[in-house]
């Protein structure tokens, strides 16, 4: 994860993307998303990410223990 982390970072920050302010907002902003993704995935789910946006949820979900 911290080399996605790192990946992520490098070519997001010309775009002035932070991925703390992108994770911290998806509580607030897409909190009907996130309910829907935990009521199915829990720690220990494997989720593929397929490079579709930013990869922020990826990040989100990674912080409740799901990689």
């Amino acid at each position: 994860m911290e080399k996605v982390k790192e990946d992520w970072a490098s070519a997001y920050r010309k775009a002035k993307i932070e991925l703390g302010r992108e994770i911290h907002n998806i509580d607030i902003f897409d909190y009907n998303v996130a309910k829907f993704l935990l009521e199915f995935l829990k720690p220990g789910h494997l989720v593929l990410e397929t490079g579709c946006g930013t990869g922020r949820f990826c990040f989100w979900l990674n912080k409740r223990g799901i990689s």
